[in-house]
């Protein structure tokens, strides 16, 4: 059916004609991993922002012909399809690396460029068509969230002109463009601030260099915060006139909210937690969910607060206890979970000149 509004059709007709394919990902063992082969991209890798292949695992190099069928191709639409984070969607990005999809991975792929515009099926799937059909499928059942291609085969989707769904394409595409770029920037600039904090707090690279007569290579106002000599302390040596104090004794804690997956929605108030936090400290943007249910104002966070991992997901302690800083690009307002701490200070800390 065709009219003002676009052509009114249905995957399974849009399949049946030949403009789009549906899939689902490859069931892999675990004896198949391990390798340095094709990556095996799984679901809680997708985000509603991006796709992130940090830690993802490698196919091992002989098995690429058993799974190049379930290979993706830039353009494809790529939709989580079981558990709480059923319905995420992302885009594959020609600039990506070559991946081979989970089997809690769908892709929709435009297969009639003349027909269906790829980046448009990446745009509604993030509008309201899609979603509230999703939301319908998710509530006709008492079975965990799951999402079949026999579900996806009964969608129904609006099609403008190829010309307009092009024009949609590439403006809301440029924008994600930026989108992108910010957030790589905020991740460079994290990483900087981290080595910054390290080399001057951790290893004192600014003292050892004026202790040793080197230039520290900081403008003056700031090279005269450090001094030019260390003292022997409990703790090893340490600047001159600094002190050693217990962290409780200048900052507070505060415990985020605690909640139950029924809280968690696509949209909502940002929820800052446990997977925020990279192994070793700094902010995760990919683990960011959203929260729709009721908490007080002391699990309220904002960009620039401190937040602190208080449980650990291992055995090898590499999370609880370190830190991240709460970022600009989800908001002035967000949330703590309760297995994040908020530090708080107790008392204003001040730069002292060196003794």
């Amino acid at each position: 059916m065709t009219g003002d509004q676009g052509e009114r059709t249905s995957f399974a007709e849009l399949i049946s004609d030949g403009a789009l394919e549906i899939g689902d990902g490859y069931r892999a063992k675990n004896e198949e991993l391990g390798g340095n082969g094709l990556m095996f991209l799984r679901a809680g890798h997708v985000t509603d922002t991006h796709i992130d292949f940090d830690g993802v695992e490698r196919f091992h190099v002989e098995l690429e012909p058993c799974v190049r069928s379930k290979l993706a191709k830039a353009g494809d639409a790529v939709l989580t399809t079981k558990g709480n984070s059923t319905g995420r969607t992302a885009f594959v990005l020609p600039s990506m690396p070559p991946f081979v999809y989970s089997p809690h991975l769908s892709y929709w792929r435009s297969l009639d460029p003349n027909r269906l515009e790829a980046g448009f099926l990446r745009y509604w799937s993030k509008g309201p068509e899609f979603t509230g059909q999703l939301a319908g499928m998710m509530a006709s059942t008492d079975m965990a969230p799951y999402l079949s291609l026999v579900d996806q085969k009964r969608l129904r989707i609006t099609l403008p002109a190829i010309a307009e769904q092009r024009t949609i394409a590439h403006i809301l595409g440029t924008l994600d463009d930026k989108i992108e770029l910010n957030r790589r920037m905020d991740e460079t600039l994290d990483a900087i601030a981290r080595a910054l904090f390290k080399s001057w707090f951790v290893d004192f690279d600014p003292v050892r260099a004026k202790a040793e007569g080197r230039d520290p290579g900081l403008p003056k106002p700031l090279s005269g915060l450090f001094p030019d000599r260390f003292v022997t302390s409990e703790l090893g040596d340490i600047p001159a006139g600094w002190n050693i104090g217990a962290l409780g004794d200048h900052f507070g804690a505060v415990k985020g909210v605690s909640y139950s997956g029924s809280g968690l929605a696509d949209s909502g108030m940002p929820l800052h937690n446990l997977n925020s936090i990279y192994e070793g400290g700094g902010y995760k943007y990919e683990g960011i969910k959203h929260y729709t249910g009721e908490y007080a104002d002391r699990h309220v966070v904002k960009p620039g607060d401190v937040i602190v991992a208080n449980t650990e997901q291992g055995h090898d302690r590499l999370l609880i206890g370190y830190a991240a800083i709460v970022p600009r690009l989800f908001g002035e307002r967000g949330i703590a979970s309760h297995h994040i701490f908020r530090l708080s200070a107790r008392v204003r800390i001040t730069s002292h000149a060196p003794i």
